[in-house]
């Protein structure tokens, strides 16, 4: 496994009180659906894994599981102010120990660079 992605397991399973082992155990209890729903989200979104099926192998999923998971984060951030909470955690210590920014508002930029990047409209001469 690389060495980013068991770092990131690592910072999520400290962050949600749980074994590294146990992000991927086959047990529906919130603590270990939320660790693997951020873990999901953080190897995603960051660009550090975009690969579905890969992800879910990491925490022996199918990448439909991942999908819903991604897509779920969304929801889990503004209804479960725990979630919310933990998962802010586990960003500042990703970006800092893991992609090495300094700053943790340079992840907003990027993102927000990223977005303005998409929505330019496409100009026809």
């Amino acid at each position: 496994m690389n060495n980013s992605y068991t770092k990131i397991k690592e910072i999520v399973s400290k962050v949600f009180g749980i074994a590294v082992e146990d992000i991927s155990i086959k047990c529906r209890k919130t603590k270990y659906v939320n660790a693997r729903c951020a873990f999901a989200h953080i190897l995603f979104e960051k660009n550090i894994l975009r690969n579905y099926s890969e992800i879910g192998r990491l925490i022996d999923r199918d990448h439909a599981t991942v999908i819903n998971s991604i897509r779920n984060h969304d929801d889990f951030m503004v209804t479960d102010p725990f979630y919310q909470e933990q998962y802010n955690k586990i960003l500042k210590l990703v970006t800092k120990d893991v992609l090495n920014y300094e700053n943790f508002n340079l992840m907003k930029m990027f993102k927000r660079i990223d977005i303005q990047a998409k929505c330019m409209p496409c100009v026809t001469i």
